[in-house]
């Protein structure tokens, strides 16, 4: 891939909307044959999209903050 082609990959994700949309470019962007210097910089551009993009997903749950605790002392206190 070429300078020219990396480019207009750049400029795709800075014109990015959301961070859904950098996301679905960089699933497109990934199989293709970058060399370690293009993926370096494309990884440069889409982290300061990032974070000037608000947040569009809202907060991230996991799966330990969405769940109940487990009834039961924790480990330390059984012994």
């Amino acid at each position: 891939m070429g300078q020219s082609e990396l480019e207009q990959w750049l400029r795709k994700v800075e014109r990015a909307a959301s961070r859904k949309e950098v996301f679905e470019l960089l699933d497109q962007f990934r199989p293709l044959a970058w060399t370690d210097q293009q993926r370096a910089a494309m990884a440069h551009t889409y982290v300061r999209v990032l974070e000037k993009l608000k947040d569009d997903a809202g907060p991230i749950e996991t799966a330990a903050a969405s769940s109940e605790a487990a009834d039961g002392p924790v480990w330390y206190e059984k012994m």
